[in-house]
């Protein structure tokens, strides 16, 4: 064991990395706003009504295609993962904190909705 320094290192940690003592590096998974810092994922599994089982083949791909499109027409919010079942589906989604989740998930089965009775005879 070294008995030089404090606690028994030998060098700053902060010297690894080439960074003046005290300045700090963020990470880039952080995402920023003006006044904080955030890494909000958050895993949300809705149903369809009476759990039908429709979402299958082309229906499914164009449901894919919606959401993807209504979590892009949101500032700031991305869908990271989505999986498609027949009658429910999984969606990962970063939301800052400006935005509240059940507004969000408001905005997307409206939105979802609408789009799939007027494209697609069900």
């Amino acid at each position: 064991m070294s008995s030089s320094g404090e606690g028994g290192y030998d060098e700053s940690p902060w010297k690894a990395c080439n960074q003046p003592i005290g300045e700090f590096i963020m990470p880039q998974r952080f995402k920023r706003l003006s006044h904080s810092l955030y890494e909000y994922r958050y895993h949300i599994v809705f149903c369809l009504k009476y759990r039908y089982r429709i979402l299958k083949e082309a229906i499914g791909e164009y449901v894919k295609q919606q959401v993807y499109q209504l979590c892009k027409q949101k500032e700031e919010i991305e869908a990271l993962d989505l999986n498609i079942q027949p009658d429910h589906v999984y969606l990962v989604v970063s939301i800052p904190p400006k935005y509240v989740v059940s507004e969000f998930m408001g905005h997307l089965k409206a939105n979802w909705h609408s789009a799939c009775s007027n494209n697609m005879k069900i």
